[in-house]
């Protein structure tokens, strides 16, 4: 319900001078037990709620049921904005080395890929 005011927000401040204010987000999250006073949460664990707040509000407006399988759901997280911006698929290979059974896999993870130049010369930067 919060996401969706917030899209609503940002629906509405479009072609306007007006921004959506960074206020919303941490609100939703301080509503959230896991960022509660005195509970251990980091960066990437609050990433990863906004990230799956952003993609139910992605599935419910794409008019995803709740009976659709994982396989759908993950098909449909992955060719939304949230998948194409933030969105890798790893992979994972295992081979017996006695029988030479192959077993793969993939899935698909959030992550914000962040680049750091500290320290670095302009040449090095070049490079």
């Amino acid at each position: 319900v919060e996401m969706v005011r917030f899209f609503q927000e940002v629906q509405e401040a479009k072609g306007t001078m007006r921004s959506v204010s960074a206020y919303k987000i941490a609100e939703l999250m301080h509503r959230n037990k896991e960022f509660a006073h005195g509970r251990q949460a980091d960066a990437h664990e609050a990433l990863m709620f906004i990230l799956s707040q952003l993609l139910a509000g992605c599935s419910s407006a794409g008019g995803s049921s709740p009976s659709s399988s994982y396989a759908e759901q993950e098909k449909r997280e992955r060719g939304s904005l949230v998948g194409h911006v933030f969105g890798m698929d790893l992979g994972q290979s295992i081979r017996c080395r006695t029988c030479k059974n192959d077993c793969k896999s993939a899935r698909v993870e959030y992550c914000l890929p962040l680049a750091s130049t500290l320290g670095m010369t302009e040449k090095q930067l070049e490079a």
